[in-house]
This record gives structure tokens, sequence and C-alpha cells, in this order.
């Protein structure tokens, strides 16, 4: 800041620059959660009660000792996670909804949680870590994004408000 270039020249002319100011770009830290879970999907199968009582009996079978992983892939309808014991490996606490978020952030890690429902059915979510993750890049380039998005809307929206106007007939 303070500094002048030497003149460079562009297509344009001449230009001699000088920095008055360096705009902060702070970072963005977020928290993220390793952890893996079992989940009891209620579907036109499996009601709401019946899963339930499904995921109470798994977890009582946690309680009484037996491996998490090893229930994860015999129970589990999460396919994406069933057959790594349930692993959901690390991600952000809202990435799978608000109740989970509460849920694990009310947790220690090495914590068990107590039976849960969500829109997707019942879930019983061990928290095995958290570490914080520089996520600078990332939410500048989803902040750039959604302006772009909004410039295209804003686009539209006057386009199709002209074409309403064209298309108009007032007697």
């Amino acid at each position: 800041a303070g500094q002048i270039t030497v003149p460079i020249r562009s297509p344009a002319g001449f230009h001699i620059i000088k920095v008055n100011d360096y705009r902060d770009r702070s970072q963005v830290i977020a928290t993220e959660f390793h952890a893996r879970h079992i989940m009891i999907e209620t579907n036109d199968l499996i009601s709401p009660r019946q899963a339930m009582e499904d995921i109470r009996e798994i977890h009582q079978k946690l309680i009484d000792g037996e491996d998490f992983a090893t229930l994860a892939r015999e129970n589990s309808s999460d396919v994406s996670s069933a057959n790594l014991g349930g692993d959901m490996g690390w991600f952000l606490p809202q990435a799978f909804g608000e109740r989970m978020e509460q849920t694990l952030t009310a947790m220690k890690d090495g914590d068990t949680s107590e039976p849960f429902q969500t829109e997707g059915g019942w879930h019983i979510v061990e928290r095995l870590g958290t570490r914080e993750k520089d996520v600078t890049e990332e939410s500048m380039r989803n902040a750039a994004r959604n302006n772009l998005q909004q410039q295209k809307m804003d686009i539209e929206i006057e386009q199709l408000l002209q074409q309403m106007r064209d298309e108009a007939f007032v007697e």
C-alpha cells in the first residue's frame, strides 16, 4: 500500500498505478465433523413406529457392547455409508439437516447419541471427531456463483416484464 508502479503500457495507453490500500480478505474457518451413523428409513414398508422400535433395539445392542460398524453394516438403510460401517466422513454440520447438526453439536468426540428422528427416518450417530477447515476459497466461489445467478435472474425478470409489456393490449 502506498507504492507507485513504473509506467505500464497497455492497448489503451500508458498507466501509472498507485495502490492505496488492500481489502482485507479474512479467512472463513468452518468446523467439520467426522461421524458415523445408523439410519432406519421410513417408507411405505416401514412405518415411523416400526423404525423407532428397530432403532431402539439397535441402540440397546450398542449399550450392551456390540460393535457400531457391524450393526451399521447389518441394519442401516443408508446405502452410501452402511458398507463403510456407517462412516459419513468429514462434513459440515448443516450438510445433513438441522436436527443432525443440533445433535452433533451437543455431543463430544466419542459420544453416541440417543435415537432421534429426521425427515428421512430414525438415526443413531457416533461423533468421531471435529476439525477446523479453511473454506475461504470455497466461500468466495459460492459468493461469486450466487452473484452471477442473481444477475442472470435479474436480466431474465426484466426480459419477462418487457415481453409482458410488449404483448399487453390496452384499450
